[in-house]
């Protein structure tokens, strides 16, 4: 028997997902190219022209990615005296996301995923069929950038006590 609320509700849930997961992905593009530095600096609305030029980057990219977080609530989309659209990073989002927020910094977590996902998926999967553990030389440049991250004392507890409680029921072999 098919509950259709929970149906819904889990197909709700589902979209979250692949919609966070892709914000997530765009936002770690845009930490990575310093875009919310660019912004954060900036403290007034740019047009992704100004914005791509001060970050030194292609234009086409930095319109699209701009839309990307403008739908997901990241950047607010205003109007310039021309009518220009144009693109405003609110100071609380850069408190959270430009490297100026040291160890508060939030925004250098984006780039978690996409980089286990190009370092380690592949292997992890392989540890699905094999049971082999995934050495942290297989993961060469995650372990780099996460040792080159400020990371707030929070939430390398948090991770530090994830990798111990895997390790220690068996589900990670570093």
């Amino acid at each position: 028997m098919q509950n259709d609320a929970h149906a819904k509700n889990f197909a709700d849930k589902m979209v979250d997902i692949l919609n966070f997961g892709s914000l997530n992905l765009a936002m770690g593009l845009g930490y990575r190219a310093g875009l919310f530095d660019v912004m954060d600096a900036a403290e007034k609305p740019l047009s992704a022209e100004a914005i791509s030029r001060q970050a030194n980057l292609n234009g086409r990219y930095v319109t699209e990615w701009l839309g990307v977080m403008v739908c997901g609530g990241i950047v607010d989309l205003v109007r310039g005296e021309d009518g220009t659209p144009c693109f405003f990073l609110p100071r609380e989002h850069g408190d959270l996301l430009a490297r100026r927020a040291g160890s508060g910094n939030l925004g250098v977590y984006t780039q978690e995923i996409p980089l286990l996902t190009t370092c380690a998926m592949e292997r992890i999967f392989q540890g699905f069929r094999t049971g082999e553990g995934v050495p942290y030389e297989a993961i060469p440049i995650f372990m780099i950038s996460w040792g080159s991250w400020e990371m707030p004392n929070t939430a390398r507890y948090w991770w530090m006590s994830f990798c111990r409680r895997w390790t220690k029921a068996g589900w990670w072999r570093p």
